[in-house]
């Protein structure tokens, strides 16, 4: 905890450090006296320490969230003290002062170039743009992506990883279809899909990245890292059994959980294997003991699926293989085999037929019943002795709203939407409203403590891109701007809910998690975050450089200053519109944490 409150501390000092280094180089360059540079804001004088070397003042601010570096005869608000002295910021000429003003966002700009490097150099990969999983009844499944697809191209735009490519989606909207340009079997295609929105508000396809048996990271603290395990390892056995899928350790773990025992894995390292023992502990979220349903009538089937002709838009499946078919989540199918019989009931009567693949395959062929992200919330199986059993909710029970703690009621929840509200709500009091034969009942129960999830703290691996990392680094920066002038064109068009905005709070919140997974995680945010910065402060807002950059050019089209009469209204401006700006973000931030 101490070493990721440490690193998020350096990571974002480093950046505002970054940018008022340019600012300091480029003053003194063109002779202009430096009489503060400071890392946080040192409001009514408040600092942490300061030093004074060759007439510069060195200090750190106590409200941490910024810097600034303080020129003669320059001031962000307000009127300048102008003395007239040639080292004045004023006293030189506009092309020297929009140096000096633009050099901040250069140092960002380019210090991400920098910061790529090191993160792809230390172990950072970007993912394939490749389709692992596809979501049943998702935008990408009806268009009929196919796992193992590789994306070429989103609306035009080419995608080099799976990161680019939901960014891509997310920028787009929904108002598509967008022609999606996939490579399958070694030849190009062209799909029209229409993204869904996710309870995100923002576009999605409904696809997954394809996973595999290495570690892409080691949350910091965690059972894996203390019993050795490091990112790059390739997870080889679990207690004995050869792994064939994540499930198994999932299993495994579940399993050592309730023992109190640990977890025997063999990971390959460097061409070695090497036997770690891993003691999972429980996660700390909340459960009470539920699964929704997707019931079991066909809604649709996947373009070009082998069951047309088989299944129609209508029929319900009533058995699978040997057993009765009540759910369509079926995990108790897993087993099957290729070459099992499914019985069909549809206006015409039974009919019966054998389908070829396996359980799997069956299951990313046909849509069923409820939708997950947006049908309501059906309860097809209630946990012997589970909270949710004590608290008498029962099979087919209909969830109609839902409140934590005596907050505000939430009508009609989706299931990802009551699923993290109770995960995240451990230790507090759950109230539900279902409906039951026509009737509504209420029902409460603390909800408990989870011991049955256990947590090794690892990350799952997947695809990667097959990069160079020299010229990955290259484009990278240049991609990332690209996304950042897209993204806030966004916002303002309304592709993007405004509600994805974040501010300081949520900022320091994700730059705490990645530096808990890793360093090289961490370096690609600060990349991250040093394109947006300089993309940010380059915009024409008063107190931004951008803003002053905008003045100095005006003074070079009318040949003399702005009057300070109308740059002091427009300072006032800037103001309100960056207080605005931060209050609606930190709020966006403070709603996500309620």
């Amino acid at each position: 905890m101490v070493s990721s409150t440490l690193l998020t501390i350096i990571a974002f000092g480093a950046i505002i450090f970054i940018h008022e280094l340019g600012h300091f180089l480029a003053a003194l360059r063109v002779g202009i006296r430096v009489e503060k540079f400071y890392l946080g804001f040192d409001f009514w004088g408040m600092k942490l320490f300061h030093f004074k070397y060759k007439g510069t003042e060195y200090g750190v601010g106590v409200f941490p969230l910024g810097g600034y570096v303080k020129m003669a005869g320059q001031e962000d608000f307000g009127k300048a003290k102008v003395d007239g002295r040639e080292d004045e910021f004023t006293s030189k000429s506009v092309w020297e002062r929009i140096q000096v003003l633009s050099a901040g966002v250069v140092f960002n700009f380019l210090s991400a170039f920098l910061l790529g490097f090191l993160a792809l150099y230390t172990g950072y990969r970007l993912m394939a743009p490749v389709a692992g999983d596809v979501v049943v009844g998702s935008a990408a499944w009806r268009a009929g992506v196919q796992p193992g697809d590789k994306v070429l191209e989103y609306n035009g735009i080419p995608v080099p990883s799976f990161d680019a490519l939901a960014t891509e989606v997310a920028l787009a909207g929904v108002d598509g279809p967008f022609p999606l340009v996939i490579e399958r079997n070694g030849k190009s295609m062209t799909l029209h899909v229409k993204p869904d929105t996710n309870r995100m508000e923002v576009a999605s396809l409904g696809v997954a990245p394809p996973q595999d048996f290495s570690i892409r990271a080691v949350v910091g603290d965690s059972p894996a890292q203390k019993a050795g395990v490091k990112p790059g390892d390739v997870i080889v056995e679990a207690d004995g059994k050869v792994l064939e899928n994540w499930t198994q350790l999932d299993k495994a773990a579940e399993e050592a959980l309730k023992a109190k025992t640990s977890v025997s894995v063999v990971v390959e390292r460097n061409g070695e294997r090497l036997a770690l023992d891993v003691t999972p502990v429980p996660l700390p979220w909340g459960r009470i003991g539920i699964q929704p349903s997707l019931g079991r009538e066909v809604v649709e089937l996947r373009p070009g699926s082998s069951l047309k002709g088989k299944l129609f838009p209508g029929d319900r499946v009533v058995q699978v293989g040997e057993l009765p078919f009540n759910d369509a989540i079926g995990l108790e199918f897993e087993h099957l085999k290729p070459g099992f019989s499914v019985l069909a009931e549809g206006m015409d009567g039974r009919r019966e037929f054998i389908y070829e693949g396996g359980w799997s395959d069956f299951r990313q062929e046909v849509f069923f019943g409820n939708s997950l992200k947006s049908g309501p919330v059906v309860l097809s199986k209630v946990m012997p002795e589970s909270a949710a059993e004590k608290m008498g909710l029962k099979i087919g029970d209909r969830v109609e709203a839902f409140r934590i703690d005596e907050g505000k009621w939430l009508q009609k929840p989706d299931w990802s939407t009551f699923r993290t509200s109770i995960s995240s709500s451990a230790d507090k009091l759950l109230e539900v409203k279902v409906e039951r034969g026509g009737e509504i009942l209420a029902l409460s129960s603390k909800i408990p403590q989870n011991q049955e999830d256990p947590m090794l703290g690892v990350y799952q691996g997947f695809e990667v891109v097959k990069e160079d990392i020299l010229s990955t680094t290259l484009w990278w920066p240049f991609h990332m701007l690209r996304q950042t002038y897209k993204g806030l064109l966004s916002f303002v068009t309304g592709k993007l809910s405004a509600k994805n905005l974040s501010g300081p709070i949520g900022i320091l919140s994700i730059t705490y998690e990645v530096a808990s997974i890793g360093i090289p995680y961490l370096l690609y945010l600060m990349a991250l975050l040093s394109i947006n910065i300089a993309f940010l402060n380059i915009l024409p807002i008063p107190l931004l450089d951008g803003g002053h950059i905008f003045f100095c050019l005006i003074e070079w089209i009318k040949g003399s200053p702005v009057s300070e009469e109308l740059m002091l209204r427009f300072q006032y401006v800037g103001i309100a519109l960056l207080l605005a700006m931060f209050s609606f973000a930190t709020w966006n931030d403070l709603m996500r944490l309620l």
